[in-house]
């Protein structure tokens, strides 16, 4: 059986997710009219909605399958892929927060679902160094 502290993980990563693909949708238009300003240098404007989209579900897939790697499948890899990127949202909620600079180049804005988004993760995060879940990891719980 799994363990509590996966359950709760469960839990606030998968509200992550959705809110995160919420507000891409959301915003949708927001995001096509960015791109298509930053791709009408190169005549590829008309490509800004499917990037929109392609990246919304992109994401989401991808947080999908490191919440399934992790969650299920005891992949330790997958669990330091997801700390690492908590980690880098952190920093860049942080930046984002305090100036308009950015870190090499990119720039950090901050929305309320982003900043929602990160600290269910971050939560999420914390789920995953109880001792029980460390232990499910290790394979020592079932």
């Amino acid at each position: 059986m799994r363990p509590e502290s996966l359950r709760k993980f469960d839990l606030f990563y998968i509200a992550a997710i959705g809110i995160g693909v919420a507000s891409g949708l959301l915003n949708y238009d927001t995001q096509v009219r960015m791109l298509e300003s930053q791709l009408a240098p190169s005549g590829m404007q008309g490509s800004a909605e499917v990037a929109a989209l392609t990246s919304v579900g992109v994401a989401f897939l991808f947080n999908l399958i490191l919440w399934f790697l992790a969650s299920r499948m005891r992949v330790g890899l997958a669990k330091w892929l997801i700390v690492a990127l908590v980690a880098f949202s952190l920093l860049m909620l942080v930046v984002g927060l305090t100036s308009s600079v950015g870190i090499a180049g990119m720039r950090a804005s901050v929305s309320i679902t982003g900043l929602i988004t990160v600290l269910l993760k971050a939560i999420a995060v914390s789920f995953l160094f109880r001792p029980d879940a460390k232990a499910w990891f290790a394979g020592r719980a079932e």
